[in-house]
């Protein structure tokens, strides 16, 4: 039987010979001078040095990250902290806030009340204050600002992390880096084109996975769309930052390294299987042109970094706003109930047995963890919204602070010292746990709509809502499995 042959790459390569053949006759080249171009492709290109030095620049991309944005974190959560007192003190004492007329002003609700600005002034605060007044306080302080403030408080890692991949795809090295995992990923029987959206993905599942429609073979298509959601996106860069940042401390930009690795690893991994499985057939292709390379300039990069920035704080203040207003309310009622007795607590407690063997649910607050992964579908930013809302909540709640600590009566406890005396997590094995579970379960509700829009099929998008949570599900099963037979969970 003779071998299949694969027209497009012959006519590539013809096509290439016969331009050789052309250049031959017409064109002599100067001397051997080699170009910066050639130079660099010989060392980044080389066979044995290009998947490292492609590893070693992934893993500088998140020290620069974590390190040079530290500090900007810092200022907006102090900003965001000073800005939660000032909303809620006037609440707590029962006195007209002065930012009161201002606001009245803004909103222009003085003529809506049908009253002089002064008269509105009053009528407002005297319908407020007629409803318990920490209720306003708790709403507008922990619900909106602190909601919303806790997700920008990582503007500055997703700025950062966007002006990075603009400096690689400016200097043109992203194309090189699709041809270096081109060459491992044909080994698995995957389609080159598919490393695009791989390397789009690190941005935002959205756009990667409309950049498959470059791919012409509708099976190689479909494999890249239903694999590309394992890819990191910058929405769960907040979770890492969040809560591996706090556990792992000055290790937290390696572990970010080692989740964005993983993503890669189990969405190559899940194709193959993919391909071996339930949609057989041969990849086609992957013909590649490299531009030169080029000096990245701030400018340019800058305004990359703002186009997909941009997105983010769109998405904190439209979807993530209305998210965090709804997370107070299941938090916070029925009101003057413990948090482990509100409408959340209840729904994340009835879901527990199913997250039981993960490793992760090893409290008494743990049921958080499940309602975050619940929003999380809506946007994965709201999983750090959901933590931080709800523990301002248990914050202030010394009865169950005393009942999962054996403490008598704390004062000034904050999110960090629930981290810290493991009344959420006990072990960082579950932590990585549910650092993994949240890397790779049930992508969020904008992926799953574009994912039916280029699929057109609501078969395909239901499998990939059920195959990655059972993914998900494997991943984390084994390894707190494993942490248990090595017995260190």
């Amino acid at each position: 039987m003779s071998e299949e042959v694969d027209y497009e790459l012959e006519l590539t390569e013809n096509r290439y010979e016969i331009i050789d053949k052309v250049l031959k006759g017409v064109y002599t080249k100067p001397g051997e001078k080699v170009t910066w171009t050639e130079l660099l492709d010989h060392v980044l290109l080389n066979k044995y040095l290009a998947i490292p030095i492609f590893i070693a620049i992934l893993w500088a991309m998140f020290q620069f990250t974590f390190e040079v944005a530290a500090p900007l974190m810092e200022l907006v959560k102090i900003g965001f902290t000073t800005l939660v007192n000032v909303i809620k003190s006037p609440f707590e004492i029962n006195v007209p806030p002065d930012w009161l007329p201002d606001l009245v002003k803004l909103l222009g609700i003085g003529s809506f009340l049908n009253r002089p600005d002064g008269d509105a002034i009053f009528f407002l605060w005297k319908e407020l204050a007629t409803s318990p007044s920490e209720i306003w306080g708790s709403f507008l302080g922990d619900g909106i600002i602190g909601g919303v403030g806790l997700i920008l408080t990582f503007v500055p890692n997703i700025f950062l992390l966007f002006l990075f991949l603009s400096f690689l795809e400016d200097s043109g090295y992203l194309s090189r880096a699709a041809f270096i995992l081109d060459r491992a990923m044909v080994k698995l029987g995957l389609h080159g084109k598919s490393v695009i959206p791989m390397l789009v993905g690190f941005g935002c599942n959205v756009p990667a996975i409309m950049a498959a429609r470059t791919i012409d073979d509708e099976v190689d298509r479909r494999i890249t769309i239903l694999t590309n959601p394992f890819i990191s996106c910058g929405a769960r860069l907040p979770i890492y930052i969040l809560i591996g940042g706090f556990f792992f401390s000055a290790a937290a930009s390696s572990i970010v390294f080692v989740l964005y690795i993983l993503g890669m690893m189990i969405a190559i991994i899940m194709g193959f299987i993919l391909r071996k499985t339930i949609m057989k057939s041969k990849p086609s292709a992957f013909i590649l042109e490299f531009p030169p390379y080029r000096s990245p300039t701030i400018k340019s990069a800058s305004l990359h970094m703002w186009e997909r920035g941009r997105e983010y704080i769109i998405k904190v203040f439209t979807i993530i706003f209305i998210g965090s207003i709804f997370i107070w309310m299941i938090t916070y009622l029925p009101w003057k109930n413990q948090p482990y007795n509100s409408i959340g607590a209840l729904f994340g407690k009835l879901l527990t047995p199913i997250f039981e063997p993960l490793g992760f649910i090893t409290s008494p607050i743990s049921w958080i963890l499940i309602v975050a992964l619940i929003f999380g579908f809506v946007a994965k930013e709201m999983v750090v919204g959901v933590i931080g809302i709800i523990m301002a909540a248990i914050v202030t709640s010394f009865g169950l602070i005393a009942e999962v600590a054996g403490f008598q009566s704390l004062v000034g406890i904050n999110l960090g010292d629930i981290f810290s005396y493991n009344l959420l997590f006990t072990s960082n094995i579950t932590v990585f746990s549910y650092l993994v579970f949240t890397l790779l379960y049930i992508p969020c509700l904008a992926t799953v709509a574009v994912i039916k829009k280029e699929l057109n099929s609501w078969k395909w998008t239901l499998f990939s809502i059920f195959y990655s949570f059972g993914v998900a599900y494997i991943a984390s099963f084994l390894i707190s499995g494993i942490a248990h037979l090595l017995g260190i969970i």
